[in-house]
């Protein structure tokens, strides 16, 4: 099977090679972030700096079970297998066929998303079983803060507690396990930056992943696939995987292009691509240089999470990478990148005049917009013009591919 033949829907499964932490973890509130490198084997598949791999994660066991206990179901019944699940690469005809079954279990733990709700399950709910009691007021916000099985929770307990239904046409025995995944949104696969560049060695990536944990509801909840790739893969686990192109998020051509990089937290995963990148592909004669190459990375510590902290640091020392960082939690007024951007104007003024590709990655609800205040501040400031002229400068750095952006909410 070529390269080409690996997509979403029918995903490569690949090898773990390793999982390990880039963090240290001294308290409750800290963060973890991890890295895991990921074999391609034979499967042909290519990448550039700046596309991101696609990985098809597994619900929780702990969570398909905690719903097929409250439903009463039988985890083994077979049912049909969705005709929109992925075909991954190990699975035969017969396994993918129109007729083909998978067990209860396997369906809630790889083909259903067990987190967002749709409205319709809870309609269905109540119509036919009652109300639940933690309905009130609010629906959006009711669904918004609520997993299935809590949905489910709601009802079928009190209607446990109280020994009958609230609506004439309800019955207290929990329907079918067919009754309601069809009311059940798909699990869908999660993109991560790629961290790692085809010139370490084409058949492996390497993700850096934050692994979600939070509280809600008074509840602990984690995120599906980062806790799937920090609990439960090994090295040697097979992961059904497939390249995301992102051409709207690439190098220049040249390899002396000025860069600005601004990649706080995991945001900065593609730029570890970009600039290993850079450091291999450039010849002996004419290395790497950092005022080439400037990054601002940004997170709560420095003996914390400095996500490849020792590498940046390093290449900083060599004189490859002007590594500029913003550590907000060591001194008692927080400073973020943006207040590094507005210290550091003459520089990204100097690189963006020069040609320079500007590039920022991450939080896209607030850390993207303050950057691009701080980027047009100091391009008014520089270039002695007024705030719409700014504006216009980033209109056409954006018009000419020389503004790019990977951001997520």
């Amino acid at each position: 099977m070529t390269s080409h033949s690996y997509s979403k829907s029918r995903p490569y499964v690949a090898e773990i090679v390793a999982v390990s932490n880039l963090c240290s973890i001294t308290g409750t509130d800290d963060k973890n972030t991890i890295r895991v490198d990921i074999d391609l084997g034979d499967s042909g598949l290519t990448y550039q700096p700046g596309d991101s791999l696609g990985v098809w994660p597994q619900n929780n066991p702990a969570a398909v079970g905690e719903i097929i206990a409250l439903m009463g179901w039988d985890a083994d019944e077979m049912l049909a297998r969705p005709t929109w699940h992925y075909k991954s690469s190990v699975e035969s005809s017969a396994a993918t066929s129109k007729n083909a079954k998978m067990s209860l279990r396997d369906l809630l733990t790889t083909c259903y998303d067990l987190k967002a709700l749709r409205p319709d399950l809870l309609e269905y709910l109540e119509t036919n079983f009652g109300v639940s009691p933690g309905v009130a007021g609010d629906r959006a916000a009711y669904l918004e803060a609520r997993h299935v099985v809590d949905v489910l929770r709601d009802v079928f307990s009190a209607q446990k507690a109280d020994g009958n239904a609230t609506t004439s046409t309800a019955t207290t025995k929990p329907p079918a396990a067919s009754s309601i995944l069809k009311y059940l949104r798909q699990l869908v696969p999660r993109l991560y930056s790629i961290s790692s560049t085809p010139l370490d060695d084409p058949t492996k990536v390497t993700l850096t992943v934050a692994v979600v944990e939070y509280e809600q509801l008074g509840i602990g909840r984690q995120g599906v696939c980062s806790t799937y790739l920090n609990d439960r893969v090994a090295p040697g686990s097979k992961v059904p995987v497939y390249i995301y192109d992102n051409p709207d998020f690439r190098l220049p051509e040249s390899s002396t292009t000025p860069i600005v990089m601004v990649g706080p937290g995991t945001g900065v995963a593609p730029f570890r691509s970009f600039v290993r990148h850079r450091a291999l592909a450039t010849p002996a004669s004419a290395p790497m240089k950092a005022s080439e190459n400037l990054l601002f990375f940004g997170s709560r510590r420095r003996d914390q999470d400095f996500l490849y902290g020792d590498e940046f640091d390093a290449m900083h020392r060599d004189d490859k990478l002007n590594l500029i960082t913003a550590f907000s939690r060591e001194q008692t007024q927080k400073v973020y990148v943006q207040h590094r951007i507005k210290e550091h104007a003459d520089l990204i003024w100097n690189a963006l005049e020069n040609n320079g590709h500007f590039y920022i990655c991450g939080d896209g609800e607030h850390m993207s917009s303050a950057v691009e205040s701080a980027l047009e501040e100091l391009i008014a400031a520089r270039g002695g013009g007024t705030a719409a002229d700014a504006k216009a400068y980033v209109a056409n750095l954006v018009a000419t591919h020389r503004f790019q952006k990977d951001v997520w909410c």
